[in-house]
Parts: structure tokens; sequence; C-alpha cells
């Protein structure tokens, strides 16, 4: 009997044309091609890895790596010498690549599979990428994580890149176990162990890690050690660790920077200082796995045209990260315009008018509990006043207050304004006077930055900055046509002062440094009764009104001061103005 031929017959009927498709044929050449390249017959070209001679064809490089595409088409040498030689990669490798390239199958190991990846980048085989990056993935752990993350920003591997580094922040306990981490560049291990995503949660583990790098190779990398112990994040290590084990290390000790970095936590921890003091030094932010920064609005009230204003207790905060608002506890009281500061992660709410009388009345928010606690009361009552924060001590500063109140006022009636100044001992909860202002001043911008307390503006203090200094108890005045601000809050950024709107759109800056005047790029709306906040290196503007008889804006202003630029980051939970704004970590 004669045998039918192989392959598919469309159709056994007398026709004029006739297909005919044999599946196996391409696969019987290449395999064939294949024979002709392990007997060394028939073949075009060799290629060479150090003493072992691999002899293929052309067309079947060509088909598979653009490496050997641009090298056989185009004028260079090996196109006409028939032999290439390749020094970067191993003959095993190599080997490797060509099995693949004939017959369609790449044994991976664990062994080899960094060295076919590098490999596969270098010639260009770009079929023999994929089935490297999942295995490498699905085969990655704390001590090999980064490694593969290494490899991949060589060959510019992105998904592999950020799924290794991922895993190596968030398995950050096990991987400085490992004998990778102290394999790393000193700029690499800068960058890792900086990360706000490294899952630290004892950051005496970050100290370990740095110290065990520069032991590692100590002649070498002594030269390091302050760059390397900067990454760690010393407002949250113990202090008795800090005392015991960092402040005694013989690294630290012979480093003067190390000293002072060292010298400053001391201080912190000892005389519990307010982290907010020291922004936006990294060292004193919590990594993401602890808290982050978020924006807390407290208080204030609801206003649509010429309706009366409804106060409210809410407390909400915000995140840029995430764009969303959590409601915290109530605040207990319902007071117009208080003033608000945060001190060390907790806030303070400091008077306002409740019911049409001056209030003296102060409120704690404790983060950690998310609880409310009454203080011991203000000595006057107060509204539309500012607070600032000197050395972990509060400072309240003016206000409006009622004409019976016996008291340094300039006015009558309840426009009287004060010039008294009271500052607030947390530790012992207790109020002191403190030399009077100038200038009597309400509804000014008010800050503490580098142990001195700015009053920018307000209502009786139109131009002015009034200048506070603890130390000789003494207040001292500049004067600038740009300082026009009232109702607004102001900021501090980068070492510099920032005044945010008071019914404009302005921003106004001041350097403390060189007692500096300037404008930055204007807001998007026009605001007064609103709130701001630093946080992650940028300014955030909350609510607000336009005008005295307009509805309060429910936006979230953003300002870069890198480009110097606004842009809308969010959205209030509802319109808000006169109310309160603080950033703390939760």
């Amino acid at each position: 009997m004669t045998a039918k031929p192989k392959g598919e017959l469309k159709s056994l009927a007398p026709r004029d044309n006739f297909d005919y498709y044999d599946a196996s044929h391409a696969g019987v050449t290449l395999g064939s091609l294949n024979d002709q390249r392990r007997d060394g017959t028939c073949t075009d070209t060799v290629v060479v890895t150090g003493l072992v001679e691999h002899h293929c064809h052309r067309s079947v490089l060509v088909a598979n790596s653009n490496y050997f595409k641009a090298m056989f088409t185009s004028s260079m040498r090996e196109e006409h010498e028939g032999r290439v030689e390749i020094k970067e990669v191993e003959s095993d490798i190599v080997s490797a690549l060509l099995d693949f390239s004939y017959t369609g199958r790449l044994h991976i190991t664990k062994g080899n599979a960094q060295s076919l990846l590098e490999a596969a980048s270098l010639l260009q085989f770009d079929k023999v990428l994929q089935p490297c990056y999942t295995f490498m993935e699905r085969n990655m752990d704390s001590y090999n994580c980064l490694g593969m993350n290494n490899v991949a920003e060589s060959i510019g591997c992105q998904h592999l890149q950020e799924t290794s580094k991922t895993f190596s922040l968030e398995n950050f306990a096990d991987v400085a176990k490992g004998e990778e981490i102290v394999l790393l560049e000193k700029d690499d291990l800068v960058r890792y162990l900086s990360s706000d995503n490294l899952n630290a949660r004892r950051e005496e583990l970050v100290f370990l890690a740095g110290m065990r790098w520069l032991k590692h190779d100590l002649d070498n990398r002594r030269q390091y050690c302050h760059e390397v112990l900067s990454t760690v994040r010393f407002r949250f290590i113990r202090p008795n660790f800090l005392l015991d084990n960092v402040d005694t290390e013989d690294l630290v000790q012979n480093s003067s920077k190390c000293e002072s970095m060292i010298e400053e936590f001391k201080r912190y921890h000892m005389l519990h200082l307010d982290w907010h003091d020291f922004a936006p030094n990294p060292q004193y932010k919590p990594r993401r796995c602890l808290a982050s920064e978020v924006i807390v609005m407290v208080g204030g009230g609801e206003r649509g045209g010429k309706q009366m204003w409804r106060n409210s207790d809410r407390v909400t905060a915000y995140s840029p990260l995430t764009k969303k608002s959590v409601k915290l506890l109530s605040l207990p009281s319902r007071p117009v315009m208080p003033s608000v500061v945060a001190l060390r992660n907790d806030i303070y709410v400091t008077g306002g008018k409740l019911d049409d009388v001056v209030s003296n009345e102060v409120w704690k928010f404790e983060s950690k509990v998310n609880l409310w606690m009454k203080m011991a009361p203000m000595k006057h009552g107060r509204y539309a006043h500012g607070s600032g924060i000197l050395d972990a001590t509060i400072y309240v500063v003016g206000s409006k207050e009622d004409e019976s109140k016996n008291t340094q006022t300039e006015g009558s009636g309840e426009s009287a304004v004060l010039r008294t100044v009271e500052k607030y001992d947390a530790y012992i909860n207790r109020w002191e006077d403190s030399a009077p202002l100038a200038k009597p001043a309400s509804s000014a911008a008010v800050i503490g930055y580098k142990r001195r307390l700015y009053v920018i503006g307000g209502n009786s203090s139109c131009k002015m900055i009034q200048r506070f200094t603890p130390r000789s108890s003494q207040w001292d005045i500049m004067e600038s046509s740009l300082v026009i601000n009232r109702c607004a809050p102001a900021v501090v950024l980068g070492g510099l002062i920032y005044v945010l709107g008071g019914g404009s759109r302005r921003v106004v800056v001041y350097d403390p440094e060189t007692e500096k005047v300037s404008r930055v790029c204007d807001m998007t709306f026009r605001r007064g009764f609103h709130g701001a906040a630093v946080v992650e290196g940028k300014i955030y503007v909350t609510g607000g009104v336009a005008t005295g008889d307009t509805a309060a804006h429910d936006t979230i202003e953003c300002y870069d001061p890198k480009t110097d630029t606004w842009s809308i980051s969010g959205k209030m939970t509802g319109p808000l103005s006169m109310h309160g704004c603080v950033s703390i970590c939760r």
C-alpha cells in the first residue's frame, strides 16, 4: 500500500489549485540545522568563547538576536570573516543561548539564571529575557534580592528592578543578615537605608546594618561613616541604645561629624524637643512602616453665601500620600477662631470664642490614643491670636479681647487688640507671662524657627515683622511693604518662612538669614481664614474663604518649591474656614 503524504490536504477533489501545509516542516528543518551545527557541517560562521568554538548558521543567529542581526547585515568585520569572538560571556551560557535558538528549549537554574539574563541582554536574545525574569522573581529571597536589583538596574529591566527593590525593602530584617548587603557599593547602601519604605520597625537594626557594612572593609570605608549613619533615623532609636551602643562606638567617637550628629539627638531625647523644629531633616521623619505624615484640620466653620457660620467640632486627618481623609475624635468644644499648633506629635487648641465669650480654654489631642484632654487654661482669654513653638514651648501671641479685661490692649470694645504673650510648659502644664509684643497684633501669621518667634503682619501690624529672642527676652521690628497679610497662616520650609494668602492669592517669603522678603508663585485661589501645613517637603493649603461674604473652599492646594508651582492635591470632607491646620505622624 502506498503511504499517504504527510501534511494537510485541504481537498482531494480535482481543482485548479492546491494548498499544502506540513506542520512539522519548520521544526524538522530547524532540527536538521541543529544536527549540522553539532556535527560542524554546512555551517557558515563560528562563535568563539575562550577556547571553545561554536559552529552555527548566520541566518539562525540573525533570526534570534538583534545583536547578530546588526553584525551580519552591516559592514562589520565579522560579516566577512565568518568568525565572532565574544569575551564577555562564558562558553556554557553562549551554548545555552544557541541551543535555544535551534530548539526553543532553555534550561534555567538558580546557578545560571543571572548569567543567562545578563548575556541575553548583552547579545539581545529578547525571547530569553522574559523566562529569566519570571524564574528570578519566583526564586527571589532575602539573600539574593539585592543582587537581582543590581542586575536589573544594569540591564534596564524596570519590572524586575521594582520587584526586587520592593522585596528588599519589605524584608529588611532578613536582608540585613545576609551577605549581599555588605557587598553593596556605598551609594547603593545609602539609597537603600535612606528609603522611607524600608520596613525597619526597629531603627536600631538600621544602625547595626550600617555599622556591619562599614566594618566589612573598615580601612576603605571608614571615610563614609557620617554619610552612612546619616541614613539612621535616630529620633526613633531608644535613648538607652543611643547612649550605650551608638555614643560609645569607636567609629562615632573618631568622627567629629558623627559626634556632632549624635549630640543633637541626645539633646533631642533628653530635652524632649519637638520634631517639627528639625523638619525637613529626614532623620526625624518616621518610615512608612511606623507612620506617615498627615494634615490634621481642627474645628472651623462652614458658610454658604451670607448665611451664618456653623461652627464645627470635627477633626479630620488628610493623607497627601493616599489622598484620603479619616475622621478623628471630635473636639469637645466649638470655639471660633482659636489657634492650633502641634507639639511632639500632639495637637494643642488654645482660646477662641465660645457663645460670644472669649475663652482661655486649652485642649490637647493625644494622637497615640486618639483622646482629647483639657489642660491648664491660659491667663488671658484670646481669639484671632497666633501660636508658635520654640524649644518645645508653646507661645501664644496677641488677640482680640473684651474691653472689660484688664490687659495690655489698644483700641476699644471687642476689637481691642492684645500685646500680651504667654508661654506654656507642657511638662508641668503651666502658663507663664512672656515679654509683650512690640506692637499689638491679631490675626497675624505666627511661627517659631531656630529659637526665634516671628509675628508677621496682622490687623494692627501691617507691613511689620516682629521677632522675639527668648534668650534676651527682647522683641525687635523690621518693616516690608510686601507684608500685608491678615488671617493668613505661616509655615517653614527649607529655611524660609512662607506667609500664604490672607484675603489674596499672594505668597510672601521671608528669609531669616538674609532678612529679605520676596514673593513666589501665587496660589490658585484667593484665600483667607485658611490653614497650611508642610508634609514631605511641600506646602499644603486647606479651605478658607475668598472674601468675607463668600462660601468656604473645600479644596487642598499643594506648593512644590522645586518647581515654584501650585496644584490641586485633593478635596476636604466639606467646605471649611477659620480652622486649625497642623501636620503630625500617625
